[in-house]
């Protein structure tokens, strides 16, 4: 009921202002969530339901998972307690770290195969992605798990095969993560 009542209550209060609601980031991250993934369909339901009584034309976007190796089968077991049914949107991060842009590809295929291995018709966003770039002020330590350091020519040219890649394979949305650390 505590979960209930707080997205009641970000719902009232943005209400007109907030569109869209991401329910969960990177759920199969221990360091963001410590439940199972069936836990988590129940407070997505919850969420999902309480937002969309107070303003039934905001778009809930899943809990998007971190693309990791492990995220398919985490996405399958959210799916199967029924999480794919509390959002309009599946999002997920298709981050291809220390490769390159077309390494998102098959991780957009297996994440359609989940989908539609529960049925579920509704658009994918990828509402996570980026590479290691350059920062010409100062990069942060803790982002090196994306690889060395791009030039602003290979970042220039991730960015926009990024996008035309994901378009390509019926990704509705890209969001950038983060060009400047």
């Amino acid at each position: 009921s505590d979960w209930r009542n707080y997205a009641t209550k970000l719902a009232s209060r943005y209400k007109g202002r907030v569109h869209l609601y991401e329910l969960w980031n990177e759920p199969d991250e221990p360091r963001f969530y410590s439940g199972t993934p069936e836990k988590l369909a129940v407070l997505n339901r919850e969420a999902y339901q309480a937002l969309k009584k107070i303003d039934p034309s905001i778009t809930v976007v899943s809990s998007s998972l971190s693309g990791s190796a492990k995220s398919p089968e985490y996405l399958d077991r959210y799916f199967a307690a029924g999480g794919g049914n509390s959002a309009d949107v599946i999002g997920y991060h298709f981050y291809a770290a220390k490769s390159t842009p077309e390494a998102m590809l098959p991780k957009i295929a297996a994440v359609r195969d989940v989908m539609r291995h529960h049925d579920l018709k509704k658009p994918l966003w990828n509402t996570e992605t980026g590479w290691h770039f350059a920062n010409h002020d100062q990069n942060d330590p803790a982002e090196s798990w994306l690889g060395p350091a791009l030039s602003d020519d290979d970042a220039s040219a991730y960015l926009a095969r990024s996008y035309i890649l994901s378009w390509a394979a019926g990704i509705e949305r890209l969001y950038w993560y983060a060009w400047g650390e």
